[in-house]
């Protein structure tokens, strides 16, 4: 498998996921929102416009793993790994962290849980590329 059809099965289709995942929660959650501020459906096109950048600030934090293709970077398991997970997962744990500061009250737990898990399928995606790509180099056993 190519390095772009590991980008693309590790990280593009996670966001989509997430994307389609923040349409139907926000839409479940905000279903009797009601605020003088904005509408429900307002309030349901902010959670996805949230959604879609920070899926896009993810996918393109990813694209250090193309630095790969480098002889000297793709041969050297330090350099590979903090390549394929210091940026994207590094804004992943910033994200968890603040949103656990943010709501460790008992009200907002979920919160702070739905934040955890928006990150899951990056996380898993990203750690399943890494060992696909150092397999496909026979750096891995199988």
């Amino acid at each position: 498998m190519t390095l772009s059809g590991i980008y693309r099965r590790s990280v593009i289709f996670p966001a989509i996921f997430l994307v389609i995942f923040t349409v139907v929660y926000s839409s479940i959650e905000n279903r009797n929102y009601e605020s003088e501020w904005i509408t429900k459906e307002a309030a349901v096109e902010t959670d996805i416009l949230a959604a879609v950048i920070y899926c896009a600030l993810i996918c393109l934090l990813s694209l250090t793993m193309f630095l790969n293709k480098i002889s000297r970077v793709g041969s050297s398991n330090i350099l590979s790994f903090l390549s394929w997970f210091l940026l994207p997962v590094g804004v992943m744990c910033v994200v968890s962290a603040q949103a656990i500061n943010e709501y460790n009250t008992v009200e907002s737990s979920f919160e702070s849980l739905m934040a955890l898990i928006f990150n899951l399928p990056f996380v898993i995606g990203l750690t399943w590329g890494y060992i696909k790509f150092k397999r496909s180099l026979g750096s891995m056993p199988t």
